[in-house]
């Protein structure tokens, strides 16, 4: 664990050459947990789009239960993609006490939401996406 958490950093130290320039108040923990809240803003309502989809064609509940965590991380990798580039365009054209506001969830995904389904994210969703029509990549990906 030590190894890989040495590894981790070592890989860090060596990019921060070409880092990009960030506004006041972007802390690396704030960068994170706004990718995060962007992944599930996207990942959240897919399952539920999964599992309705599921019930409708008459599913067993455990089947459809187990199918909905199995495919996460599949969901995961397309909505990483495009989050992390939503969150890093945000974090280079406005500072973080800016963005973040009051708080309000559904006004930081409406502004994370123009930049994942537009310019210039919503290439790498689409990217992200296509990757995912791949079965062995997708099987790989899911859990088991």
């Amino acid at each position: 664990m030590k190894f890989r958490l040495a590894s981790i950093a070592l890989l860090l130290t060596l990019g921060t050459a070409s880092a990009a320039d960030y506004k006041a108040d972007w802390k690396p923990e704030d960068f994170y947990r706004e990718v995060e809240t962007c992944r599930a803003a996207i990942v959240l309502p897919a399952i539920k789009s999964f599992v309705d989809r599921s019930t409708a064609k008459k599913m067993p509940g455990e089947k459809i239960r187990t199918a909905a965590i199995s495919v996460l991380p599949v969901m995961e990798h397309a909505a990483s993609s495009a989050c992390f580039c939503a969150v890093n365009e945000t974090a280079k054209t406005v500072a973080y006490k800016t963005y973040f506001g009051d708080g309000d969830f559904t006004e930081r995904t409406r502004q994370l939401s123009k930049l994942v389904y537009g310019p210039p994210c919503d290439a790498k969703l689409k990217e992200a996406m296509a990757e995912m029509e791949d079965p062995k990549v997708r099987e790989a990906m899911q859990l088991h």
